[in-house]
């Protein structure tokens, strides 16, 4: 998992440059637990913890995270 942390700080900044073009009020933060939540986690604290990774359903992975978004208070306006 330590690779797999180590390449998740680029993808984050990248997807934050491209975020804040349309939705200025994203944060990092806030992608981290998009990821985490993505993953089947309910935070990017519990996240980090594990040393396995895998999303077998794509459509209940998307709707833990737009929930996960909903939660932390993001809105795309």
């Amino acid at each position: 998992m330590d690779m797999f942390m180590k390449n998740l700080q680029p993808l984050v900044h990248a997807t934050h440059c491209v975020l804040k073009i349309t939705i200025p009020s994203i944060k990092k933060s806030q992608i981290y637990e998009a990821i985490a939540s993505y993953s089947g986690f309910k935070s990017y604290a519990a996240f980090q913890l594990t040393d396995e990774l895998q999303v077998t359903n794509k459509e209940q992975a998307n709707r833990q995270c737009f929930e996960r978004m909903l939660d932390i208070g993001f809105v795309a306006d």
